[in-house]
């Protein structure tokens, strides 16, 4: 358990490194609310609706957007 949100987070932390101005997901299907929480969760933000379900983006300009927690206590 957990191990989406570490991978997520880790692909967030590569885009930074590599100056990408943002992380986009193209289809999240509807029925996939744990897929749509994790991203959600992390700072993810619908944009669109797909066939399926809804695309997310992530914006990683700081002044954009809030840090997602790090779920440590």
């Amino acid at each position: 358990r957990g191990f989406g949100t570490m991978v997520i987070r880790r692909l967030i932390s590569r885009a930074v490194e590599l100056g990408w101005s943002q992380v986009k997901v193209s289809d999240i299907y509807e029925f996939n609310h744990a897929s749509r929480a994790l991203f959600e969760g992390l700072g993810f933000e619908s944009v669109e609706a797909t066939r399926h379900g809804r695309s997310y983006v992530l914006r990683l300009d700081a002044s954009e957007r809030q840090r997602p927690s790090t779920g440590r206590r």
